[in-house]
């Protein structure tokens, strides 16, 4: 799991990273007794004010996560407050997408718990630093979180620090959107931003005291994402050389999210999804259209056949029709001579074939009859 900053602990690190955090939690065999219902087994991630568990759950084996973050004292009401704001939230946002959050409380002694699902992986932020992502993965990684901050977003609720460590990448390579500590129900952020998040992913409106902010500053995070995922650095961080080493494919799509304007970026997350899927199927469309024709195998119109060709090819077929032609009139004359003589002109003369082919069609309807 991950929580702010947290990351997996790395072997031989856990005492270091547990003595570093401002947070020192309680032990398995306390943690045990505060909530019974689960088996604490291991570590999952630490953040400044929390860390994470691996947990199973007694009753039925399940695999879980918890969140454990110290007492609020006095001085620390806002903490509690956003802790309990991202159970709420997380509680009502269902999605395959977003970390599924099951349960929250607070032991008998006051620390806050969170039960969640359990994201077996790593966050975008140490996957990055791991060696990178392609622009294949990460085209996945970024159509997966669009349609969870797309779902957010029609729920109301905007993330306001999406990062990627704050994106958890399971082994079978699903997103997973986490720490919703600092979200906003739109209409409460329509009164005002707090500023809470990380200053390299936030939209220079939130930046600003008194502008207005609305979903459409996570649309300005979504292009920052973009940008570290394939280049390991934020645009802030690139600073002139941002964008350099993006495929071209996501150039595009980076630059229009990362507008200043809210009026000029991508207007909904679907559409940041959508304009990238776009975007991706030109180039590669483009790029097999270079190969061809630099292998030689451009597309030609297909050559007609040589008349005589044709003439060939339709003998057989055109000779047994003709014969049938042949056979059918022979056999029509023969018949029509037959029938003048036994049905003589009323002024005596013989009928026409007109008149006769009249009387037969009235002989087989009468036959009908």
């Amino acid at each position: 799991m991950a929580d702010d900053a947290v990351t997996p602990p790395s072997p031989g690190s856990l005492t270091a990273r547990l003595s570093a955090a401002s947070f020192v939690p309680p032990s398995k065999e306390r943690l045990a007794e505060m909530l019974p219902d689960f088996e604490f087994q291991s570590v999952a991630g630490i953040g400044g004010m929390s860390v994470v568990y691996r947990v199973r759950r007694i009753v039925d084996d399940d695999v879980m996560a918890v969140k454990v973050m110290p007492p609020p004292y006095e001085g620390q009401e806002e903490d509690a407050r956003r802790f309990v704001m991202e159970a709420k939230t997380m509680l009502a946002l269902r999605h395959p997408n977003i970390v599924a959050v099951y349960d929250y409380g607070q032991t008998d002694d006051g620390h806050l718990w969170l039960l969640m699902e359990f994201v077996d992986g790593m966050d975008m932020h140490r996957t990055i630093r791991a060696g990178g992502i392609g622009a294949a993965d990460a085209h996945s990684f970024v159509r997966q979180l669009c349609d969870a901050v797309q779902h957010a977003h029609a729920c109301g609720v905007v993330h306001r620090d999406i990062k990627p460590a704050n994106i958890l990448i399971s082994r079978d390579g699903r997103v997973k959107v986490t720490d919703f500590g600092v979200a906003r129900p739109l209409a409460e952020l329509a009164r005002g931003d707090d500023g809470y998040g990380t200053p390299d992913y936030s939209a220079p409106e939130r930046l600003v005291v008194g502008a207005a902010v609305d979903h459409r500053a996570d649309i300005y995070s979504l292009g920052v994402v973009i940008h570290e995922t394939l280049t390991g650095e934020t645009p802030r961080q690139a600073a002139r050389h941002g964008g350099a080493r993006l495929p071209d494919s996501f150039t595009g799509v980076m630059s229009k999210c990362l507008m200043v304007d809210p009026a000029r970026r991508y207007q909904t997350a679907r559409e940041v999804g959508a304009a990238l899927n776009l975007a991706i199927a030109e180039e590669s469309a483009a790029r097999r259209a270079a190969a061809a024709r630099k292998s030689g195998a451009v597309l030609r119109p297909v050559p007609l056949a040589h008349p005589a060709d044709l003439g060939r090819r339709r003998t057989p077929w055109l000779a047994e029709a003709g014969w049938a032609l042949l056979c059918v009139g022979v056999i029509a004359a023969i018949a029509f001579s037959e029938w003048r003589k036994g049905h003589p002109h009323e002024d005596g003369g013989a009928p026409t074939f007109g008149e006769a082919v009249q009387a037969l069609i009235k002989s087989v309807r009468s036959a009908g009859r």
